[in-house]
């Protein structure tokens, strides 16, 4: 959170409590006492910096860096169908300007992996109706699909609400270590880079989305006006 003086007030401990038991503990560093050895020692050094800097959405540095993100759930049973790790890792990606690349503040899930998979989670509990992601006659435009009315508002409102963030600006080989992250983390909504059981599930339901959209799409495409039929809400 950012306190009154401006600066900001870093979250370096648990996200919740169960009881009286503390949710989430460091998986890498788990992993070292266990032996894996000193070459873990930069990406342990990394997901400790990224576990320690978790924000609220609102609260977000805004690195122009390239870097590594983490997308955390902010409860462990706050998404339905997903079995979460313990540490509430649920995505990893990179970026070569982490200030630009928000996935809270997109006003498209179009142009978001995560958010497509959250919303097609979410669907029914968020009553999320896909469409295509602009006007376009590419069918690209519907495989990556975006809600229609509110619902993008009601997606990015549960998304503050229920996940938190952090970013860490790396000098080099980002793409190799966000790699090595995805392989040795397994974040579920991560859906290439490692064996993921529930990859099956989770692109089952984003393809209704996709379908949903794709018959909205397939109308604009026969109308002789072009013209995208108006998004509602159910």
């Amino acid at each position: 959170m950012t306190r009154g003086d401006g600066t900001q007030n870093v979250i370096t401990g648990p996200i919740v409590n169960i009881g009286h038991e503390q949710w989430f503990h460091t998986r890498f560093l788990t992993g070292r006492r266990k032996g894996m050895g000193d070459n873990m020692t930069d990406s342990s050094t990394v997901f400790r910096f990224l576990l320690d800097n978790r924000f609220c959405p609102d609260d977000i540095p805004g690195h122009m860096d390239a870097g590594i993100y983490a997308l955390f759930a902010g409860s462990p049973r706050c998404l339905p169908g997903v079995v979460q790790p313990q540490d509430g890792l649920l995505y990893i990606g990179q970026s070569g300007n982490l200030a630009g690349r928000n996935h809270f503040r997109m006003e498209s899930t179009g142009f978001s992996s995560p958010r497509r998979s959250l919303g097609a989670l979410l669907k029914s509990e968020l009553q999320l109706v896909a469409e295509p992601r602009s006007t376009g006659r590419s069918p690209v435009n519907y495989r990556n699909y975006r809600f229609g009315g509110e619902g993008e508002t009601r997606l990015s409102k549960w998304m503050k609400q229920n996940l938190m963030c952090a970013n860490c600006p790396l000098d080099s080989d980002v793409q190799g270590m966000e790699k090595q992250f995805i392989k040795k983390c397994e974040p579920p909504l991560n859906l290439t880079g490692w064996r993921n059981p529930q990859k099956g599930t989770i692109r089952n339901l984003r393809a209704v989305c996709r379908e949903e959209a794709k018959l909205v799409w397939s109308a604009f495409v026969a109308s002789p006006s072009g013209l995208r039929p108006a998004a509602t809400d159910p």
